[in-house]
């Protein structure tokens, strides 16, 4: 990334690839957090 920067290139498809993978795992797990704080939080019966 910083070589990109330095040389005025664009990034290479590799790293959107890796960006796109980081993005639909981490969706997933947000959701997964905000379920597991609701489920302190409201203590279903």
């Amino acid at each position: 990334m910083r070589h990109a920067a330095d040389g005025g290139t664009d990034l290479p498809p590799l790293y959107w690839r890796y960006f796109r993978t980081w993005v639909a795992l981490g969706i997933p797990a947000f959701l997964a957090f905000v379920a597991i704080f609701w489920l302190m939080v409201a203590k279903p019966v």
